[in-house]
Order: C-alpha cells, then sequence, then structure tokens
C-alpha cells in the first residue's frame, strides 16, 4: 500500500476507486507503441487525481515498457462515499502517528504520516499498484488463479497500446471466468483432498477443545480459522471462483439466487443457500461461543458430504526417512 498525492482533481476523465493493475512487456529495449486515450470514466474527486497521479508516476518510471493499465472496483462504500481507508498528511511534531508500509516490485520501505479525521480536506488516498508483465497475467489466468481472473475480469481498461493488449486479457479473463473453475474432485490429488478433509475436521475439533478447556477467546479464533478453511473448500468443491473474505456472504447470496433461478427454486441443491446463515450465526457475536461451534459442525458437515463425510481414519503412504 502507498499513500498517493491526490494533487489534480479537477480531470475526471479517468478515476481511481482504490486499486489499479499495471501490464508492462518487461522489456529493456525502449518501444513506442500506440497509446489509446483512456476511456470515459467517471468517478468523484480525489480519485481521478489520485489515479492520473499514478499513471503519471508508471509512465516516468516503466518509460516505453508501460503496455496498458486497469482500474478495479471496490466492494464498499464508506458513508462519507470514499472507498479507502485512513487519509493521511506528512508528520508534523506533536501529533499522533502511524506507520505506512509502501512496497515496490523493487523496493521497500515505510513512511510516516499524520492520520486526518474524515471530515477534514483529502490530500492522500491509499493505492495499490501491482505492475506484471503480460505473459505472467496470461499464464496465471490461463491457470485459474482465482485472484488474477477476478481482478482482469473486472477491471476497466484505462491504458492500452494499439495491438489491444490489456483489452485482450481482461476479455481472456471474462471467457476463462464464463467457462468455470476445475472442481476439486477433478482438479486435486486424492492425497489433497484428503488433506483437507482432514485439516478442516482438525480445526473443528481444536475450536472445541479450547471452549471445553475453558478459553473461549482460543476457541473463537479456531473458530474463525476453521470457517474460513470451510468456505475454502466449499467453493473449490463447487467449482466457484474464490473471491476475498469481505465479499463471501455477497458472493453466497449471488450463488443461491442463480441456483434458485436456474432450477426452479430447488432449496435441496442450494448449497449456498444452506451454508449462508449458518455462516452468519458463527459470526454472531451476541451468541455464545458454543452455540456457534454447533453452526460450524453443521456447516462442516454440509461441506464435506460431497467428499464422503468426515474421515474415520486417515493412514499417509510410508516416508523414507534419513538417519
Amino acid at each position: 500500500m502507498s499513500s498517493t498525492p491526490a494533487d489534480d482533481v479537477r480531470c475526471r476523465c479517468c478515476g481511481a476507486t482504490g486499486e489499479a493493475t499495471s501490464a508492462s512487456d518487461g522489456s529493456d529495449s525502449p518501444q513506442s507503441p500506440g497509446r489509446l486515450p483512456p476511456s470515459p470514466l467517471v468517478v468523484p474527486p480525489p480519485f481521478d487525481g489520485a489515479l492520473r497521479r499514478v499513471l503519471q508516476d508508471l509512465k516516468k518510471e516503466l518509460g516505453d515498457t508501460l503496455v496498458g493499465q486497469i482500474r478495479q472496483r471496490r466492494l464498499f462504500k464508506l458513508p462519507s462515499s470514499r472507498f479507502v481507508p485512513p487519509i493521511t498528511r506528512e508528520q508534523t511534531p506533536g501529533t499522533d502517528e502511524h506507520q505506512t508500509k509502501t512496497p515496490n516490485p523493487r523496493k521497500h520501505g515505510t513512511s510516516r504520516k499524520k492520520h486526518i479525521g474524515p471530515t477534514e480536506p483529502v490530500d492522500f488516498v491509499e493505492t495499490e499498484v501491482f505492475i506484471n508483465p503480460p505473459s505472467q497475467m496470461i499464464r496465471e489466468i490461463r491457470q485459474h488463479e482465482s485472484p488474477t481472473v477476478q481482478a482482469w475480469r473486472t477491471g476497466h481498461v484505462l491504458l492500452d497500446d494499439e495491438a489491444g493488449t490489456v483489452m485482450s486479457i481482461r476479455n481472456l479473463a471474462r471467457t476463462v471466468f464464463e467457462e468455470g473453475r476445475p472442481r476439486a474432485k477433478d482438479a486435486w490429488t486424492p492425497f489433497q483432498l484428503a488433506w483437507a478433509r482432514y485439516t478442516l475436521v482438525d480445526r473443528l475439533n481444536d475450536s472445541w477443545d479450547a471452549i471445553e478447556a475453558g478459553e473461549p477467546a482460543s476457541g473463537m479464533n479456531t473458530l474463525v480459522l476453521a470457517l474460513d478453511s470451510a468456505l475454502d473448500l466449499l467453493y473449490a468443491c463447487q467449482g466457484w471462483w474464490e473471491v476475498k473474505p469481505k465479499k463471501r456472504l455477497r458472493d453466497l447470496e449471488a450463488h443461491s439466487r442463480r441456483h434458485r433461478r436456474s432450477t426452479g427454486g430447488d432449496e435441496a441443491g442450494d448449497i449456498a443457500g444452506r451454508v449462508l446463515p449458518l455462516a452468519k450465526r458463527i459470526a454472531r457475536s451476541d451468541l455464545e461461543v458454543v452455540e456457534r461451534h454447533r453452526a460450524l459442525a453443521l456447516l462442516v458437515d454440509m461441506v464435506l458430504e460431497p467428499l464422503g463425510g468426515r474421515m474415520d481414519e486417515w493412514v499417509t503412504d510410508w516416508e523414507p526417512c534419513e538417519g
């Protein structure tokens, strides 16, 4: 993450809502591909200025090796209509401090900033930039890597070369997305499937061990890990594309709606619709941890049912050991 000055908020022909992905051909030899103008996209300041600044910096750093750029959307709007977390100014003596890390493909560093309240003028917005060669993006999409597929299929092309490289990558991502993600039963080895089943039940049992030992905080921590693992496995088994945890509940609702539309309201086969209330119940802070564990156990059994349920035993192959 880096704090990007939003020093030009007047031009609104291109805008940023937080995340941008850029493609660079990675070569050292100068090229002179024609540049297409940014596509018309109006968003409120300061995000237009922030992205313009990012694009200027990328052009300055990468020169003619910059092939293009896409912009990604944030899921949630904050009450202030901002898409990104804390706004900052340069640090001055006598103020509260926090550190903002600024990772870069070639360098890392931290910068000290002063936090400015949400009602004060905005000077900086938090941005995230990924720089990758087109060949790597194409490879990751063809290998069904969910984060890359999701980023490129939803991205808005802001800059492209005359060959339409960025647009072609986005179209590839959309095609791969529509074809679907391979299901775990077809794509995983028997060991991978057995390991996923074992670790999920192990985390479920670990959470109960902590609860039974009178350590509800530890039990709740393991409950969260187990819920995350269960949803990961659910998505893999169903052939659903992964989404960030912050989007999962909304994504489950969308899967449920699609299933019921396509089946005329079939409830029995609506795994997303059955898992969703359990996931919400596990997240409820007003329930006792024991009740939340019961909901997790039900959810785990639903997820494991297509794989044969919980394993009575699991014996791994012998492995050679030295000495």
